[in-house]
């Protein structure tokens, strides 16, 4: 807050009267959000066999189901069998199966029961009897349970215009349900550092808004109605799927940038990423500590700061060919590689070194895909035909990925698990990074305000 304040002040000339309430409003704004963010969790004992409601929409991985139930002030997380049918707002009685309190929890992974415990999560319960005594507790129209029915719907129109593993990876890549990607497909893109696609990251959000807006684009209507319209559909499509934190983070970061051209402001990147962030970090400042929303960022940061440090030294290619278009998703990858990898390591263990050539040659062709699977999904209702059609032209895209990740993961020695860094490493780093940048700005004869645009 301190940076934002000092950069408003030199920069945009405001004066200190104005932006010490800025700053403290921001302050307010973060403890607040401190305060509201922060999850008690209250004790689980004595729950088998009482009523308790369905609070989450239900999250169907590979061999279970999970969902949250609450009872009271106490919050479980179920697995259960994948075959079980229940919706969000729905009561059940659950017996039996195997419960763990977060003590428990901890004596075998105390990472996952920190990670419970933000969620207000006080336990868990492996594959017991449930029984659903009430559907929608709420009586009549509820929006979860109308937006899971529409879920579930697209669920099976996916599953049955695509086959397996196609149907599991557009299931994650449009509707945030990645749970049953088999396995070895999963690892195989952890091993070669391409598993973000498989996630609705910014690269799918930002692809999908311009979808949005070239459809509203035929419209007969005012530019400005067609940027709120835009906004609008994006913003409850980002709900539909469950509003994840990294989409969230791109929607955010897509929304100041969006409204603040149409209000003719000519804002830089690094002045809409630190809004995004900062308002963000104000209503909830836990999310902080999230892995996703670390990374996410991170990656908008190095993929900016090697754009701005290489536009100088840029070859002279032809802009419609394929050489520019290989440098940049080179220079792209390269940028978000450098200043992730290192929060990959320090959190998951694991390295790849052929992350780089993996997202040069896979990278490029999500876009295609995030544009011919809701194709074929929206063909498919008026004519089934072509939308298997453009289905099968989709499975190409995906063999494709599936064939460059199943290769560069066999290679010998290029994948390293379980490795350990302690923290005052990664900050070496970035500090050390920092300096490069820097270096480079010097012998370019640039100075950091550029950079802030």
């Amino acid at each position: 807050m301190v940076v934002v304040a000092v950069i408003l002040t030199i920069k945009n000339k405001q004066g200190w009267a104005l932006v010490t309430a800025l700053t403290a409003l921001l302050a307010l704004g973060w403890g607040y959000g401190w305060l509201a963010g922060h999850q008690v969790v209250s004790s689980c004992e004595g729950v088998e066999g009482k009523v308790v409601e369905v609070v989450s929409r239900p999250e169907y991985l590979e061999k279970q189901l999970r969902f949250v139930v609450r009872v009271g002030d106490c919050q479980i997380l179920v697995s259960s069998s994948p075959w079980l049918t229940i919706s969000q707002k729905d009561q059940v009685v659950i017996s039996n199966g195997r419960i763990q309190s977060l003590e428990e929890v901890e004596d075998f992974s105390i990472g996952y029961a920190e990670y419970l415990r933000r969620r207000g999560i006080g336990a868990t319960w492996f594959f017991p009897d449930v029984e659903i005594v009430r559907v929608n507790s709420l009586g009549g129209w509820s929006q979860a349970t109308e937006t899971q029915l529409l879920s579930n719907a697209l669920r099976r129109r996916i599953q049955t215009l695509f086959v397996e593993p196609d149907a599991s990876l557009v299931l994650g890549m449009l509707l945030a349900q990645k749970g049953t990607i088999p396995k070895e497909i999963t690892q195989q893109f952890q091993a070669t550092s391409v598993s973000h696609i498989l996630a609705i990251s910014g690269m799918n959000v930002s692809i999908i808004a311009g979808i949005i807006y070239f459809i509203l684009s035929w419209l007969p209507m005012r530019k400005s109605w067609q940027t709120g319209l835009m906004l609008l559909v994006l913003w409850l499509y980002i709900v539909f799927i469950g509003a994840p934190v990294s989409v969230v983070r791109a929607g955010s970061f897509i929304t100041v940038v969006v409204v603040l051209l149409r209000l003719s402001k000519l804002v830089s990147l690094p002045t809409a990423l630190v809004t995004t962030v900062v308002v963000y970090a104000t209503v909830d400042p836990l999310v902080m500590l999230d892995v996703g929303w670390q990374l996410s960022v991170s990656a908008v940061i190095g993929i900016f700061f090697i754009l701005f440090v290489t536009k100088q030294t840029q070859p002279r290619l032809n802009k419609g060919g394929i050489g520019i278009w290989f440098y940049n998703g080179m220079i792209v990858s390269l940028g978000a590689s450098l200043t992730t990898w290192p929060l990959i390591m320090y959190h998951f263990g694991n390295v790849s070194l052929v992350s780089l050539l993996a997202n040069m040659l896979v990278v490029p062709v999500v876009p295609i895909i995030l544009v011919l699977a809701p194709a074929s999904i929206a063909l498919s209702w008026l004519w089934m035909g072509g939308g298997l059609i453009l289905s099968w032209v989709t499975h190409w895209s995906i063999n494709w990925l599936l064939g460059v990740t199943a290769v560069l993961s066999q290679w010998p020695g290029m994948y390293w698990q379980d490795m350990t860094i302690p923290v005052w490493l990664v900050w070496v780093y970035i500090v050390g990074l920092i300096g490069l940048v820097h270096l480079v700005l010097w012998w370019q004869k640039r100075s950091w305000w550029e950079v802030w645009g």
